[in-house]
């Protein structure tokens, strides 16, 4: 069932109070953004009609038209910052994102033929080679497969088809992997795209280990020789290693390092390409399944594209040739490639599009960044098309919510910190002259150690409370007068 949405149309001075249910908007709604409201530099707000709308219940999506998009998000984050990112209250999208993406989503229900265990044991290896180090798939936490640039491709290709829609979505992974204030990426969107191409190729049927890397090692020879100025037939290269095909793992781990040895003296170019594809052929010959992965982790930085490539070779190999470690991981990726998308749905990013290409195009500090509400402390999840979310990872700037908070203790601290140690002093010395008294009606004298004295750590105690000032509300008013 298609959802039906209403809108209304608002001035950005009045989007704070109507995002939080504080105000309705006013005036009639319609059945399709209103685009003269739009081009008039106001906001299009839509509810799910689902037989009774409520306004006072928040919107779902919020339009902003492309032209004015600059203006309107220098605006709220000068005058009402409680309602940036948007993306706290509802999904955000320009005008011309509506256009596109929901009309290729309603083109038809079958947007074109998508293997999601594909693109799920491509986006693994993904996650293997942009790794800093060695990964072991069985503790390997499933969320670190949302910051492979693999999962968004392939769920924009099965949301929206394999056309213009899913080329904007690699385009717009380019952007955000060439933006210096996120951590830099081993594995490149060029680097990943021939491996894209084959992951949609019409072949239902699984090959069985060694006829899988021949098929996948002449897609891969069209793609390079087109590509690179020397390039290699990897089918020829690989068949040149006879041991490969061996009966016995010590003679197949044998050819695979003469191999590695030789794929090493590649030039730069060529390894990073075809070289990355044949080591990665090649040690899943050594294993004939995903068991010997390992075998890739020591050229992690010549050539890290050789993951992926390992995994584009397990998908078309099929499931009975992955080891527990790799089908689990497998069948987590899918469970974030497979959910449906409704423009009403509730989105999971920290921010849209929208607003990141306002904070990559107009803002170059980092911190800014930092401080915007975030479901984990260190990423920040972009919704790079509508339903397609990446998590990217922040570069160490000077602040942020993991920073070591060192409190800084007042002088009018320090001064009662101060009276009542003094206090504390006197006292003690009363008690031990009234105990040297007593003892020396004994005939005894007891000496104390003015060492064994304690001061107070009055930051510690529970008696000492700080004051915390309440948030004050921007209305519409301070706006206008601003």
């Amino acid at each position: 069932m298609t959802e039906v949405i209403r809108w209304f149309a608002v001035s950005r001075e009045d989007l704070l109070d109507v995002l939080l249910g504080e105000a309705s908007p006013n005036g009639l709604s319609f059945s399709t953004p209103p685009l003269r409201d739009l081009q008039a530099g106001r906001l299009a707000l839509g509810y799910l009609d689902d037989g009774a709308v409520s306004p006072m219940s928040g919107p779902s999506l919020v339009i902003v038209e492309d032209e004015s998009s600059i203006e309107t998000m220098s605006w709220l984050r000068a005058f009402a910052d409680e309602a940036f990112p948007i993306s706290q209250f509802a999904r955000v999208v320009k005008l011309s994102d509506w256009v596109t993406f929901s009309s290729k989503r309603n083109s038809s229900t079958q947007v074109g033929d998508f293997y999601p265990e594909r693109w799920a044991s491509v986006s693994v290896g993904e996650v293997l080679a942009q790794a800093e180090s060695d990964v072991d798939l069985r503790n390997m936490p499933l969320s670190r497969l949302a910051s492979s640039l693999t999962l968004p491709v392939g769920r924009a290709s099965h949301l929206f088809g394999r056309g213009d829609a899913t080329q904007q979505c690699m385009d717009r992974l380019r952007t955000v992997s060439s933006d210096l204030r996120f951590a830099r990426r081993p594995v490149t969107v060029s680097q990943l795209t021939p491996i894209w191409a084959l992951c949609n190729a019409k072949i239902e049927a699984h090959f069985e280990a060694h006829e899988s890397v021949l098929a996948v090692a002449d897609a891969a020879s069209r793609f390079f020789r087109d590509q690179v100025d020397v390039s290699v037939e990897a089918g020829l290269f690989l068949e040149g290693y006879t041991g490969l095909r061996s009966d016995f793992a010590e003679e197949r781990v044998m050819a695979f390092n003469k191999l590695a040895d030789d794929v090493l003296r590649f030039p730069a170019p060529q390894l990073a390409s075809s070289g990355a594809f044949v080591l990665a052929a090649a040690a899943f010959m050594v294993g004939r399944s995903t068991s010997h992965a390992f075998l890739l982790n020591r050229f992690r930085r010549a050539a890290p594209a050789a993951f992926a490539w390992f995994g584009l070779v397990a998908a078309f190999a099929g499931s009975r040739y992955w080891d527990g470690a790799w089908l689990r991981a497998v069948k987590g990726a899918e469970r974030l490639l497979k959910p449906r998308f409704e423009w009403t749905d509730t989105p999971s990013a920290d921010i849209g599009w929208a607003e990141f290409a306002w904070l990559a195009g107009s803002l170059d500090d980092l911190d800014l960044l930092i401080e915007l509400p975030k479901m984990l402390p260190r990423t920040l999840g972009v919704e790079v098309v509508p339903g397609v979310v990446l998590q990217v990872r922040l570069v160490q700037g000077s602040g942020g919510d993991d920073a070591r908070v060192i409190p800084e203790t007042s002088a009018r601290e320090r001064a009662l910190t101060d009276a009542i140690n003094q206090i504390f002093e006197v006292a003690q010395q009363v008690r031990g002259h009234e105990v040297r008294k007593e003892s020396s009606e004994r005939g005894r004298y007891v000496v104390r150690d003015p060492k064994s004295q304690q001061s107070l750590d009055l930051e510690n105690r529970s008696t000492v409370t700080t004051g915390k000032a309440s948030r004050s509300k921007k209305g519409k008013r301070d706006a206008e007068s601003t």
